[in-house]
């Protein structure tokens, strides 16, 4: 899947910049789900270049956010829920994708530029709360490579999705499957991590859930509520 920015007509500078950022994976991979149903301001492709050594890893994570199947909002995933499967493993298991989720979509691709193993993925989540479900559509990208697993780390951690241990790393110009992170809660961008086979890392932003102003001001009523009902009333 090729999930990159539309062009602006206003912008056209920003668009040569980023053609030439993911250039390589333009031109080796176009992407199967249109972009045009994505929310506004929350598809497009983050780069990272990272280099260690003799080692250098030149991948793109393509994203695309979508409104729940539930709401009238037009902008809603192409493909019909049940093409998704969630993940299951010896780690975490979970569920399928809700109607009254957005859905995250994520792709990766290692280009072929790199010489290092693409190893993991973590999308920065502030609380393992916020999602309902990892899972993957095997069927948007055929000749994606798959997670061999997926998990929530505890509450300000990560979510990961790793290519190594017994599943197949992501090599130069492999790319993975169509990756679904699913929640409740509208998007915000956050900073994410990418690691490679060597040991590399780096650090870029991609769409992430946050919680609404409704649910942040109810919490924040509760613990009001709770230190006055525990503070001493005089008599």
């Amino acid at each position: 899947m090729r999930l990159y920015c539309c062009a602006s007509l206003l912008a056209p500078c920003a668009m040569l910049l980023l053609a030439a950022q993911v250039q390589a994976d333009f031109v080796d991979h176009p992407h199967p789900l249109p972009t045009s149903s994505a929310l506004p301001g929350f598809h497009g492709s983050t780069h990272w270049a990272l280099s260690g050594g003799i080692r250098h890893l030149d991948a793109n994570v393509d994203y695309a956010v979508f409104t729940p199947f539930a709401s009238a909002d037009p902008h809603q995933y192409p493909r019909d829920l049940a093409n998704l499967v969630p993940y299951s493993s010896f780690v975490q298991t979970f569920g399928p994708p809700k109607p009254t989720d957005y859905l995250y979509a994520y792709e990766i691709y290692n280009n072929t530029n790199s010489n290092d193993n693409f190893l993991f993925l973590s999308v920065g989540i502030d609380s393992d709360q916020l999602i309902n479900s990892l899972a993957r559509d095997l069927g948007a990208d055929p000749g994606g490579i798959d997670a061999a697993l997926a998990f929530l780390g505890s509450d300000g951690a990560k979510y990961f999705m790793f290519f190594g241990g017994q599943g197949h790393e992501l090599a130069p110009g492999e790319h993975s499957v169509v990756l679904i992170m699913s929640s409740p809660y509208a998007p915000t961008f956050r900073s994410s991590y990418i690691f490679s086979a060597s040991g590399m890392t780096g650090e870029a932003f991609l769409p992430s859930p946050i919680p609404t102003p409704t649910a942040a001001i109810a919490g924040l009523v509760g613990l009001l509520s709770l230190a006055a009902w525990k503070l001493p009333r005089r008599q």
